[in-house]
């Protein structure tokens, strides 16, 4: 069985979702914090339906984890990029 494929528009409203969902969740929990952070919040603040949410994250949780990696990824980006350039000692820098 071969799997069917998105059309690139549909993909790409997709994507565009999820990055509002993961924007609107990183304000919500700045502002509140994890623990106050409520998924009917994030949903209001995205404009979308909290049941769309639960289309990308399974919970509030994973939801989380998703923009701390968010955050997290590109200074581990960074960092392997400068560990590719470098050449030399660790004691010299």
């Amino acid at each position: 069985m071969t799997a069917v494929k998105q059309p690139v528009r549909r993909r790409t409203e997709k994507a565009e979702r999820r990055g509002q969902i993961l924007a609107a969740a990183f304000e919500e929990f700045a502002i509140n914090g994890y623990a106050a952070t409520r998924l009917d919040d994030v949903a209001r603040r995205a404009k979308i339906a909290k049941g769309t949410i639960f289309l990308h994250f399974s919970n509030k949780r994973m939801l989380f984890r998703a923009v701390l990696r968010g955050l997290i990824q590109p200074v581990f980006s960074g960092f392997h990029a400068f560990l590719q350039g470098f050449s030399g000692r660790s004691e010299e820098h």
